[in-house]
């Protein structure tokens, strides 16, 4: 082999040589991302692992009976006449009047807990209020002729009652005065509310509602203490022999309270529904016009 041929077969081993080294080092790059690749589709699918699903809300429960608002005003509306019917027609201490007011425990709480949820999504918390208002002397003579057959008893109805609530919770929105302040005025709040239906328990509640709107959870603890309080106040102390009222057993309706948070939970879907202003107004129609029906037909068959 002469000198040409020699440096030719040197430059061929190099060649092959250095396109060796490039194979091997595509190669190399190649298996470490690979490598790379596997190493992020795992931690990803670690990651996605490790996620951890939110406690559903009251309107996540699966229902193929969800109801708007508005059809659940009007089932509250039903189950307060029942109430009243009872109140009018059935004694108490009957079984019957036992279920029927056990039916009527779910409009007082739940009314109360859509208005602390309908103040915040009210476009004029003015006109609200005035409407309440309005409506609160409108129902007066009613529901005393209702409860006692006299023009004025003493007691103004569940909506003076809830217009009690609604101030409270506006109060404690707007108003800019330390905490302990609106404390004090919850409490006058209450007090004022003595003279209307389901006194002191529907501002609180409707308080609660609004405070808690979105943590459903301390909304019901809150909704439940209350309960509780209202329970103990109107059960358990005659049963202790603290308050000279009816025997307690005629009293064990008030645990229909519980239909609240099972209709609530369950069956309510949080939608507003249609805005026709029927479904606004029809329940403040209705509530003064049942009373007085109701008084007219107790007289008739007293008569």
């Amino acid at each position: 082999m002469n000198e040409e041929e020699m440096s030719q077969t040197a430059a061929g081993v190099e060649t092959f040589a250095a396109v060796s080294t490039e194979e091997s080092t595509s190669a190399a790059i190649s298996t470490e991302e690979s490598t790379s690749a596997a190493i992020s589709t795992e931690e990803q699918g670690m990651a996605q692992a490790a996620v951890v699903k939110p406690i559903p809300k009251y309107d996540d429960v699966k229902c193929p009976l969800k109801m708007n608002r508005n059809q659940l005003k009007y089932l509250l509306i039903i189950a307060m006449l029942i109430d009243h019917i009872a109140w009018a027609f059935v004694p108490t201490a009957s079984g019957l009047g036992q279920v029927m007011h056990f039916i009527g425990r779910l409009t007082g709480p739940t009314m109360s807990l859509l208005l602390g949820e309908g103040y915040y999504y009210t476009r004029n918390r003015k006109k609200y209020a005035l409407r309440l208002g309005i409506f609160a002397l409108i129902s007066c003579i009613p529901f005393s002729l209702f409860e006692s057959g006299k023009v004025f008893s003493g007691n103004f109805g569940m909506i003076y009652t809830l217009f009690i609530a609604f101030m409270t919770v506006w109060m404690w929105d707007k108003l800019k005065v330390p905490k302990a302040v609106k404390v004090i005025l919850v409490i006058v709040a209450c007090i004022l509310s003595v003279f209307g239906d389901w006194p002191i328990f529907a501002v609180l509640w409707a308080l609660f509602s609004y405070i808690y709107r979105e943590k459903p959870v301390a909304k019901w603890v809150s909704f439940s203490i209350v309960a509780a309080f209202e329970l103990t106040f109107i059960i358990i102390l005659p049963m202790l022999g603290a308050m000279g009222v009816q025997s307690w057993l005629s009293e064990l309706f008030q645990f229909g309270i519980i239909l609240v948070p099972i209709t609530y939970i369950i069956f309510y879907g949080g939608k507003v529904g249609s805005k026709a202003p029927v479904h606004k107004w029809f329940f403040y129609v209705f509530y003064p016009a049942h009373l007085f029906i109701l008084y007219l037909i107790k007289l008739a068959l007293r008569a």
